[in-house]
């Protein structure tokens, strides 16, 4: 007997040497003696993958047995349980990698509008599991602080499954997210590292580029399907604290026409309100132990009217004496070998990778 298969993928690719060796398999377990002839093709996104009450039809409109779609089934939920086979944009070769990752990666550009185009990265999970949370991180770029931070320094130095050496070469992180979660990394606004304007115009604001992460979110969905009904979290530091939660309400907004399973929003050491974060800088650095109780208690009595309340002791307009007693007390938090992330711990490089007087997080090792 001889057949001839249409195989229809909506946004998948799948290899023809892969498909024949696949369906040689599934035919021999069903004891069915056929030639194969597979066609690949793609349907269109407003049309069944199956016909009119589950009957598979064929360029030649020949209907199909119950075995063959309880095969194809097979096929189907198999195919959608794998990792993602964009092989386009797949990495598969990253210079000074020291091991052989137990995971993909993917990376390109996700199209925010006819001008705006944002640099990704997307790292699997190590286990495999296309089913697994989706964690998107942003990194601290904003309208007033660290523009052009590229959340590839993350990647390389913290939770990302790399550990970038100062000889250039790369080790495995034993502590990467990516044991648990499929990582994406977005490089966002435009003008942060590899993303680009071709118009050259790079003027954003907080709100235009949620809307460009939206646009771009949704292309990635697109473009990796498998990932739309994973849990869905946004992470990110610094003034992700802004951009996070501006981007979760777009998604939440329209989950009625393209819906994600957001659960949640992951923050290090966040900026959630700019003028309380640097009026509270005094009284932190007081309770943990950097300034003197002589010190603190003229500038409580003379500058910050009692410091009760933070928004009485507004640092940015300050002047005169109590302007220099200010700096004097918020620069210890920043002084050499004071790690900023966390002030209890080591600065975590030697003393001959820091330049006198810079700053422990402005190191190589950060």
């Amino acid at each position: 007997m001889f057949i001839n298969i249409c195989i229809y993928f909506k946004n998948t690719f799948i290899k023809r040497y892969f498909l024949e060796i696949f369906f040689v398999f599934l035919f021999k377990q069903h004891k069915i003696n056929t030639k194969l002839t597979l066609l690949s093709s793609q349907i269109p996104s407003n049309q069944s993958i199956f016909g009119k009450k589950n009957i598979f039809y064929c360029n030649e409109k020949r209907k199909f047995s119950k075995n063959f779609i309880q095969i194809y089934f097979i096929l189907f939920i198999f195919i959608n349980s794998v990792e993602p086979q964009n092989n386009t944009d797949e990495i598969i070769f990253l210079p000074g990698l020291k091991f052989k990752p137990n995971f993909k990666q993917y990376s390109g550009y996700l199209k925010a509008s006819d001008n705006d185009f944002l640099f990704y990265w997307l790292v699997t999970s190590q286990n495999n599991n296309a089913k697994g949370p989706l964690i998107v991180w942003f990194n601290a770029p904003g309208a007033d602080t660290s523009q052009g931070c590229s959340p590839l320094s993350i990647l390389f130095s913290k939770m990302g499954p790399y550990s970038i050496n100062s000889n250039g070469t790369i080790d495995k992180n034993e502590y990467s997210w990516n044991k648990r979660a499929s990582l994406l990394f977005i490089e966002a606004p435009k003008g942060n590292g590899f993303s680009f304007a071709k118009d050259g115009n790079y003027r954003t604001g907080d709100n235009q580029t949620a809307d460009e992460n939206y646009v771009a979110l949704k292309q990635f969905f697109n473009k990796y399907p498998v990932y739309k009904k994973n849990e869905l979290y946004f992470a990110g530091m610094s003034y992700a604290g802004y951009t996070a939660p501006l981007l979760a309400r777009r998604v939440l907004d329209g989950n009625k026409n393209f819906r994600l399973n957001l659960k949640g929003i992951l923050l290090y050491n966040p900026i959630l309100n700019v003028y309380l974060n640097k009026n509270m800088a005094a009284q932190f650095a007081y309770s943990h132990g950097f300034v003197d109780e002589h010190l603190w208690n003229d500038f409580k009595a003379n500058c910050c009217k009692g410091c009760v309340d933070p928004s009485n002791c507004d640092i940015n307009f300050l002047s005169g004496e109590c302007r220099y007693k200010t700096v004097g007390i918020v620069d210890v938090l920043t002084a050499p070998r004071v790690y900023p992330f966390d002030i209890y711990r080591d600065c975590p490089i030697t003393q001959e990778n820091l330049e006198p007087g810079q700053p422990c997080f402005f190191s190589k090792a950060f």
